[in-house]
């Protein structure tokens, strides 16, 4: 990955000394209709749970790298730039935004830790101004490390040395990668170094007839 080390937990204090320094990139993961209500000063929009991804062969694996890479350069994220995601809270789709760029190789990216409800807690300014994203060159260097497909899960399934985690809370039948990710931050921040983000989740898995389901 990038050699320069951030820390993956920004509080607002430490962003607020941060954001107006033309190396940072500030993306609002939330849906554009709650951004356009309120925002931090100079974020872009990227609403990453619209973003799910439900075939990881490796076919559909390849299909997403040219999608997502082509979404993040758009978006304006380049190998220079300390890339800063929140969202609400410490939430899913901005954990997302962290564990996308540390599988493209991108360690210079970082969690507001609380997210906009922190943010304004602390007293600071939020604006309405929708700011236009400045598309850059982003070149990826894959780390497939921390991304799980379909076929290694189904192998983890027998291996006494791979723990799987299924985080969902009991209501949630659907899945998604977005919370799936937060645990990935977790788990990064508890110091734990081999952790892999199931990319397909529950949607991939629970629509393949072959795959194992315990009820």
């Amino acid at each position: 990955m990038n050699d320069t080390r951030v820390p993956i937990l920004l509080s607002p204090k430490q962003l607020l000394r941060l954001k107006n320094k033309p190396s940072i990139l500030l993306v609002d993961t939330r849906p554009f209709p709650d951004y356009q209500k309120e925002h931090l000063p100079h974020a872009v929009n990227l609403p990453l749970l619209y973003y799910h991804w439900t075939d990881t062969s490796p076919e559909g694996i390849k299909a997403f790298n040219h999608h997502m890479q082509r979404v993040l350069a758009f978006t304006g994220v380049s190998n220079r730039k300390h890339v800063i995601f929140y969202e609400d809270n410490t939430g899913m789709s901005a954990s997302r935004g962290v564990w996308l760029l540390h599988y493209y190789g991108h360690n210079k990216t970082s969690l507001l830790d609380g997210g906009l409800r922190a943010w304004k807690k602390a007293g600071y300014k939020t604006t309405t101004e929708t700011v236009p994203t400045k598309p850059a060159k982003f070149q990826a260097k894959l780390h497939p490390e921390v991304l799980a497909n379909i076929s290694q899960v189904n192998m983890s399934l027998n291996d006494k040395n791979t723990t799987l985690l299924d985080v969902r809370s009991p209501e949630e039948y659907n899945g998604t990668l977005a919370r799936a990710a937060q645990t990935y931050i977790a788990l990064k921040l508890l110091g734990y170094p081999r952790v892999r983000n199931y990319l397909g989740s529950w949607f991939e898995w629970g629509n393949t007839l072959s795959a194992s389901v315990e009820k």
